[in-house]
């Protein structure tokens, strides 16, 4: 099994990043909170803003992710808030000290205003390349949060979701399907009955873009 953290913010481009044998994360000691995810190759800006996230201490990250005998773990090692992790059903809180297996895919908050999603791969030919299924549903996640911000934010990130479709493209029947019915949905954002006031989608119009979302998760996990 391998593991996958991608942040879910809407501004992000970020491609997700293997956990292998252990990723940090933690808060950079400034004014502005910047929250970074440590790896083996470097350190990296997740685009968070968060003081609820710990600092980095002399003997590591608050928050952990690691893998050991073919499954993957979160542990709280001395964050300043809980960690949940976020499951469609469920949710488990790590307080200090804490860890647990990731039981599937799931989105984990360090902070208030931190969110992670994980996906879990079982392990393939790909060696150490991201699998398909990990950026779509990494792409998919952030659409749906996108399209609680605005039409502009939600039509920027279904084009970035479509392209990875047409890069990953399946041999299935369902796939033309997810395609055809994701670039309608495109076209149907230009339509300004769909926004509020504000400039924000209405419920239903997002509601749509979950329910089309969650169809291309179960397609790719199908058939990738």
């Amino acid at each position: 099994m391998k593991g996958f953290v991608s942040p879910v913010l809407e501004e992000s481009e970020a491609d997700p990043v293997q956990i292998g044998d252990s990723l940090g994360v933690y808060r950079q000691d400034d004014d502005e909170g910047h929250v970074h995810l440590r790896t083996a190759d470097g350190d990296i800006d997740l685009g968070f803003h968060d003081i609820s996230v710990s600092r980095l201490r002399p003997d590591g990250a608050p928050i952990q992710f690691f893998q050991e005998d073919d499954e993957v773990f979160v542990r709280n090692v001395d964050n300043a808030s809980d960690v949940e992790i976020n499951y469609l059903r469920s949710t488990d809180v790590l307080e200090k000290g804490d860890y647990a297996k990731v039981r599937g895919d799931c989105v984990v908050e360090p902070g208030i205003h931190t969110e992670l999603l994980v996906t879990l791969e079982a392990d393939g030919e790909a060696g150490d390349s991201i699998p398909p299924t990990v950026v779509v549903k990494s792409r998919c996640k952030t659409l749906e949060i996108s399209a609680r911000s605005s039409d502009h934010e939600a039509i920027m990130h279904g084009e970035y979701l479509l392209d990875a479709l047409k890069k990953y493209p399946l041999d299935a029947d369902q796939y033309k399907t997810i395609v055809s019915d994701l670039e309608k949905e495109l076209e149907n954002l230009e339509d300004t009955e769909t926004l509020r006031e504000d400039g924000s989608l209405k419920q239903n119009r997002r509601q749509k873009i979950e329910r089309l979302t969650n169809r291309i998760v179960d397609v790719y996990d199908l058939h990738a």
